[in-house]
């Protein structure tokens, strides 16, 4: 019931829907609401409309009560990569129906994140605020004359759960994109010619990712290692076809790389 020109009355708008139904309801009554309409309701839903409707005007035992919904926290979920709109609300809505203190902790964690990690000097490895330089560097058992070279923190974790590699690390901090703006003077390229002449390292293993910007990476930091150190050994990580996967499925790209590194039995 539309009862002035920019204010809409509904009364339980989504009775007998389901929860596919009432998402579709809520995400149309958004769109009124970008057209500066108020809407005042009466619903069941309260927990659903305060979170996938935006500001709404609920009804709670005859008194007209407005609400602002986690608009900022959506907003700043959705800004996490890989994090889209409609996935940022589901977030959003699971720490608004949860426990609070899973949302203490998390603001918690985060607050710490900054003060309470630093990036290691030597490796550019993230490690914790009270530490100087990386135990993955500094660990008697580890073998400083190998170096893995690999794009961003998180990959050494990924590779730590192999419980394979002894030798050290080295972060570039990113790859070359021009498009981005990422140059090889934005990576930490001089600060890895400089350990492996201090180090004597003896081999540099590149790591970077499978992608255009790694690609153009990797052939970088080959000539440069190559022009400078002359005996030192150059190797990348093996590529080709994951285990359990069938050939059918796999691309051609995929395939190409498994013809390449194929190995002798």
């Amino acid at each position: 019931l539309l009862i002035e020109p920019d204010i809409l009355l509904l009364d339980e708008p989504t009775a007998g829907m389901d929860a596919l139904a009432r998402r579709q309801m809520w995400n149309m009554l958004r769109s009124l609401q970008e057209r500066n309409l108020t809407i005042v309701l009466t619903t069941h839903y309260i927990d659903e409309a305060q979170t996938l409707c935006g500001r709404v005007a609920l009804m709670d035992e005859g008194k007209l009560r407005v609400v602002d919904t986690p608009e900022n926290l959506i907003e700043a979920l959705g800004r996490l990569p890989g994090v889209g709109p409609r996935t940022a609300e589901r977030y959003a809505y699971y720490l608004f129906k949860s426990d609070p203190k899973l949302s203490e902790n998390i603001s918690e964690a985060l607050a710490k994140l900054h003060t309470g990690v630093k990036s290691c000097p030597v490796t550019f490895a993230l490690i914790d605020a009270s530490e100087e330089v990386s135990p993955l560097y500094t660990d008697k058992q580890r073998d400083k004359s190998t170096i893995l070279v690999v794009e961003e923190p998180l990959d050494i974790f990924a590779l730590e759960q192999t419980k394979v590699y002894t030798g050290t690390y080295h972060v570039l901090g990113g790859a070359i994109s021009p498009i981005d703006g990422i140059t090889p003077e934005h990576l930490h390229i001089k600060e890895l010619l400089a350990r492996v002449k201090q180090d004597s390292v003896k081999e540099v293993i590149i790591a970077t990712n499978p992608s255009v910007e790694g690609e153009s990476t990797a052939l970088l930091l080959q000539k440069l290692l190559h022009d400078e150190f002359s005996d030192l050994k150059i190797t990348r990580l093996a590529r080709g076809l994951p285990l359990g996967v069938d050939l059918s499925y796999a691309d051609q790209i995929t395939l190409s790389a498994a013809l390449e590194n194929r190995t002798d039995l």
